[in-house]
């Protein structure tokens, strides 16, 4: 029954749908048949009329997209969706229609462009200077990169790599380059992604691999410093100049509080190095509280602070004396209360067990 009542209603609003299109387009009909039934010059007139005011329309309609400089200037055609350069200086445009052209330039004086075909697709990347407002490099690439330092990443046709500022593949890279928003020259090198797991490495301008695609994230860091992590998910830190300055063995590194430093986590201990190796802060966690015990024989309000506090470290809850800051436990328990003097009760998955104050488990 339900369903009967609903193909009903179904049928009922397309006969309102189909109601409503005859009522819309019907005067605009009638005023066509009319036209042709009475003059076919005056409706081959008012047509041609009406291609030729769209087509001004589309050539006259624009709005500044943005500058970029004070000379070139980037309008936007709305109607079609295409973007011309402007001399102003000259009152004279130095493009024809492109699909795109980025805001963006970075250090380098050229900044990607695209057009696309007459339908609307089949893109491709090239590069204008902004010092002259003229294409460079005619929209050739398939995908393509920002340039930085001379160079920019493309892919195009089975060929990747980098380009120079004539457009030359100056850098093959075998497999495909996944990461080409990213992949920009910064001191010399780039930050790679070839594709697949895994794959991040650090290429170098004259195309060699300082690390190869081998890593499984790699951030750029403080001057020529990157951090790294493996597949097994370990953390280093590695330099341009000095190489390894921490080995792929600690569980996290990110950058530290000092102007050139790290914070390492290893075994739920957090702490504070600088490039050169010295320790500048050897204790750093998240938060910590001050535990406190109950005296038997004492009222069952009153407790006695300790001389331990429980710290975090990503949630974790370890031990450390409050007078030297040595680290008695190590941030690897869901929590740590303490019991009596030198009796503490951690828990670890939902079990509970106690130890003494270096963690030793007590029978």
């Amino acid at each position: 029954m339900k369903n009967s009542q609903i193909i009903a209603e179904i049928k009922e609003s397309a006969k309102t749908l189909f109601s409503a299109i005859i009522t819309l387009i019907s005067p605009l009909i009638t005023a066509v048949a009319t036209l042709i039934k009475y003059s076919w010059k005056l409706t081959r007139l008012v047509i041609i009329v009406g291609v030729v005011a769209l087509i001004v329309a589309m050539c006259v309609s624009r709005s500044t997209y943005h500058k970029m400089s004070s000379r070139y200037y980037v309008y936007r055609y709305d109607v079609v969706d295409r973007y011309r350069v402007k001399d102003m200086w000259k009152n004279k445009w130095t493009t024809g229609y492109l699909a795109s052209v980025d805001k963006e330039f970075g250090c380098d004086s050229l900044v990607r462009i695209s057009k696309k075909n007459i339908f609307g697709n089949n893109e491709r990347y090239g590069y204008l200077d902004v010092r002259t407002g003229a294409v460079t490099i005619e929209p050739q690439f398939q995908y393509a990169g920002e340039f930085s330092e001379g160079l920019a990443p493309i892919r195009n046709l089975g060929e990747v790599g980098f380009i120079d500022t004539t457009g030359k593949l100056v850098v093959s890279v075998k497999g495909t380059i996944r990461n080409l928003s990213s992949a920009k020259m910064s001191n010399g090198c780039a930050i790679v992604d070839i594709g697949g797991n895994n794959t991040y490495g650090i290429l170098a301008h004259n195309g060699e691999w300082l690390l190869e695609p081998i890593y499984h994230r790699i951030e750029k860091s403080y001057d020529d410093c990157y951090i790294i992590q493996n597949e097994w998910c370990e953390y280093g830190v590695w330099s341009q100049e000095k190489g390894w300055l921490f080995e792929l063995e600690y569980d996290y590194i990110e950058e530290g509080t000092t102007d050139i430093g790290f914070v390492l986590t290893k075994d739920g201990v957090r702490r504070e190095i600088d490039c050169n190796g010295k320790v500048v802060i050897p204790f750093v966690y998240d938060g910590s509280d001050v535990l406190s015990y109950q005296v038997a024989g004492r009222p069952e309000a009153e407790y006695v602070t300790s001389e331990y506090a429980v710290f975090y470290v990503d949630q974790m809850a370890g031990l450390f004396e409050i007078s030297t800051g040595k680290v008695l436990i190590p941030a690897k328990y869901d929590s740590i209360d303490m019991l009596s003097k030198g009796v503490f009760e951690v828990g670890n998955g939902g079990c509970k067990f106690l130890v003494d104050k270096n963690g030793n488990a007590i029978n």
